[in-house]
């Protein structure tokens, strides 16, 4: 887990949708990880399909990056810096840098192999109370069953 100083609320429903759908996204690759194993998850990173048709841009191609250091067998410790890097320099407003540290939570939980469910806590906890219940109703309604 990467420990974020400063962890920024989200302002903006758009915003929180494409976070919320990087969640969806990140759970995603964690059932899949878990099944097939890490290396089945780069074929998924060129998908420009379905839920993944708006995320692309700066956010995916953050998560692509760090994915690729994943799949490549990268120490977790140098993909959370590259990752912790990355957000600390990023000239984004509050909502992209959130997002950005959503994402490489989710990244890293599911490179250690964590349950979907554990993937998803990770990345739900730093929205705060109010902003963690908004985001499971969001993947409830898009077919992502976890357990509370």
């Amino acid at each position: 887990m990467i420990m974020f100083n400063d962890v920024p609320k989200f302002e903006n429903l758009t915003e929180a949708r494409k976070l919320f759908g990087m969640c969806k996204v990140l759970h995603d690759f964690s059932v899949k990880g878990r099944r097939e194993g890490i290396l089945a998850l780069e074929e998924g990173l060129d998908d420009n399909t379905g839920i993944y048709a708006d995320l692309h841009g700066m956010l995916w191609d953050f998560f692509k990056l760090l994915m690729r250091y994943v799949v490549d067998g990268t120490d977790e410790g140098v993909v959370a810096g590259c990752a912790k890097y990355l957000i600390e320099t990023t000239n984004a407003n509050n909502d992209v840098r959130l997002t950005m540290m959503v994402i490489a939570e989710g990244v890293i939980a599911v490179q250690a192999g964590d349950s979907p469910r554990v993937v998803v806590g990770k990345m739900v906890s730093m929205l705060g109370w109010d902003g963690r219940k908004e985001c499971l109703e969001y993947l409830k309604s898009v077919g992502v069953e976890l357990e509370e």
